[in-house]
């Protein structure tokens, strides 16, 4: 059996932001591209996972607190 394909409310679930914003990060090029199985957008719980672990990496490398940058809009503030 293959691994299991998860949707954009995986990301939401995870707590990675809002839908829209995870529509956004993938407009941007900021996650990775997902599966296209017909019109539907599809995950590896791999991709998800490295993500937010390089995510995690490069934020712990800036001294900021991963969770306060996840999703957070740009150029703001």
């Amino acid at each position: 059996m293959g691994e299991q394909l998860y949707d954009i409310q995986e990301w939401v679930r995870r707590g990675l932001g809002a839908h829209r914003t995870i529509e956004r990060m993938l407009a941007r090029g900021e996650i990775p591209r997902p599966i296209r199985i017909g019109r539907n957008r599809r995950w590896t719980g791999e991709q998800i996972d490295n993500w937010i672990r390089s995510r995690t990496e490069q934020v712990e490398q800036i001294g900021e607190p991963a969770a306060a940058t996840v999703g957070r809009p740009r150029g703001r503030g």
